[in-house]
């Protein structure tokens, strides 16, 4: 029996075969907020949130019953 021949071409070509492009990540100046407790004993959270994971903290503990505000901490460099 003889096989059929397929005649496909090689799809490969030397560019595709280079690595990618590194993005490079730049720094912006972005305002961060922290967690404070509402006691007055003031604790803060050592983590920085943006504003809208700030509200979203404070949402949630005040669900729990936690008496907790979101505080501007200031602006912070961060790499995007």
């Amino acid at each position: 029996m003889s096989q059929r021949k397929t005649f496909l071409q090689d799809s490969l070509r030397r560019d595709d075969l280079t690595p990618p492009v590194e993005l490079k990540r730049k720094r912006v100046l972005r305002m961060r907020w922290c967690v404070r407790l509402g006691d007055g004993s003031g604790w803060a959270s050592r983590r920085l949130y943006s504003a809208p994971q700030a509200r979203r903290f404070v949402r949630l503990a005040k669900r729990f019953g936690i008496d907790v505000y979101a505080a501007v901490f200031g602006k912070v460099w961060v790499e995007e």
